[in-house]
């Protein structure tokens, strides 16, 4: 059985904010006619951003990972590998930090960042990043449990 993980190349947040100020320029835009144009524009833009992804498929059946880059969906960049033994996802988590000064004020940020690694043969290739844990675990294990492969947790 192929297990796919999908993801958006843009958040959730920025498509649909882009969508909405879209909406509101072209509504202002519209009675304008010298500037139709830029309505066209943003909604190309607005299809590119909510159609661009990235795709892992995991095919133990035929011993094959397809990683694959779509935009407008059409393949733009697709890289296939072979292997002989899955071996487990390693999940790992990683600690970020950084400090944001400006004149008034300076602000801590402070975060953890979970990845997952896909082990195979004597080879390894990163599967997604994210910052919520629970979306992160609960895809794991789906993936885990349609490859029938174990998780690791390094943490």
């Amino acid at each position: 059985m192929k297990s796919t993980l999908k993801e958006s190349y843009f958040s959730d947040t920025l498509k649909w904010t882009f969508l909405i100020g879209s909406l509101v320029a072209s509504g202002l835009l519209i009675f304008k006619s010298d500037y139709e144009w830029i309505v066209i524009v943003l909604v190309v833009f607005s299809l590119i951003m909510f159609s661009t992804r990235s795709q892992i498929e995991i095919d133990p059946i035929e011993k094959r990972i397809t990683d694959s880059f779509e935009v407008l969906w059409f393949t733009t960049k697709s890289e296939q590998c072979t292997f002989q033994t899955l071996k487990g996802i390693r999940l790992n988590k990683e600690r970020h930090s950084y400090t944001a000064n400006s004149r008034a004020r300076t602000a801590q940020t402070d975060f953890f960042e979970y990845i997952a690694i896909l082990e195979y043969d004597d080879q390894s290739l990163e599967i997604t990043r994210q910052v919520s844990y629970d979306s992160f675990a609960a895809e794991m294990k789906r993936i885990a449990n349609e490859l029938q492969i174990p998780l690791y947790r390094m943490f």
